[in-house]
């Protein structure tokens, strides 16, 4: 896309590996906890979704993970902030992962219900960000979760609820 006031144009080139090769294979013999550090460890590849955006995981432990994101300006809205979007898939990651972490292999989740408050204003100056998700032991089909992103200083910038359910996986 080309700035129209400059004429400057910016590029950003990523790649990803068939996720269908990988990860969806390992999600049928791992534990969700032993999925997420094999990512983390980089001994699987990162979603494609996480590489888009450059999303970026930290540390996983039973029912909490540590995810972080560098505001860049391929992040912008026209109001050149981060999009709230982009805050939201961070939480519902850590969030849906912080469940995942519980779950025994061939078992997987999906989001049926997402709250979001934006706190603060997020953009390149921000610095990095920190999103922490925690959830409880899922004891039913579905269970909660919660996450906060800060910035370095620890201010909270946005927070989110979600409810995941639970389901085996196909195949």
């Amino acid at each position: 896309m080309t700035n129209q006031t400059t004429g400057e144009r910016r590029t950003r080139d990523y790649a990803w590996g068939d996720p269908s090769a990988t990860l969806q294979a390992a999600l049928r013999g791992l534990t969700g906890l032993e999925l997420l550090m094999a990512i983390g460890a980089g001994e699987l590849p990162l979603p494609p979704a996480l590489r888009t955006l450059d999303i970026r995981p930290e540390a996983a432990a039973v029912g909490e993970v540590v995810f972080t994101l560098q505001p860049r300006e391929f992040h912008y809205n026209p109001q050149g902030i981060v999009h709230g979007g982009v805050l939201v898939a961070l939480l519902d990651t850590s969030m849906g992962c912080a469940v995942h972490s519980h779950l025994p292999a061939h078992t997987g989740y999906v989001t049926l219900d997402l709250s979001t408050q934006f706190l603060r204003v997020v953009d390149e100056g921000t610095g990095t960000l920190r999103c922490v998700g925690s959830a409880l032991p899922v004891l039913t089909g579905t269970t909660d979760a919660v996450a906060r992103v800060e910035d370095a200083d620890g201010r909270v910038m946005a927070t989110a609820r979600s409810t995941c359910l639970i389901r085996p996986l196909s195949g």
